[in-house]
């Protein structure tokens, strides 16, 4: 077997993830907010990017940030995307959230 990088930009990926209809893509979570789409091309593409909502990471360990994500069953036919992501609110608080995005 031989092993090749793939993705080397990446700041802390999370989750790999293909969908049913769309097996030829694969979306790459990255913890620092962004969800990165391959569609077999040389570089990634930005697919969503929620930095805004998860703030800075620490470099050395976090555990805020885009957390994981899922599309719904029968996407794109449901245009539904759940992600699970965590910001911090004050010096020692952090929330939690599921969201449900509608991609355009």
């Amino acid at each position: 077997m031989k092993v090749e990088l793939r993705y080397n930009n990446l700041s802390s990926p999370i989750s790999l993830s293909q969908n049913k209809s769309e097996k030829d893509i694969t979306y790459i979570g990255d913890q620092v907010g962004i969800i990165y789409q391959d569609a077999d091309s040389s570089d990634l593409e930005i697919f969503m990017d929620i930095q805004f909502k998860v703030g800075n990471l620490n470099k050395d360990y976090d555990e805020k940030g885009l957390l994981d994500f899922a599309f719904a069953p029968n996407y794109p036919k449901d245009n539904r995307l759940f992600i699970f992501y965590s910001t911090q609110v004050s010096e020692s608080i952090y929330i939690n959230y599921l969201s449900e995005i509608t991609v355009n």
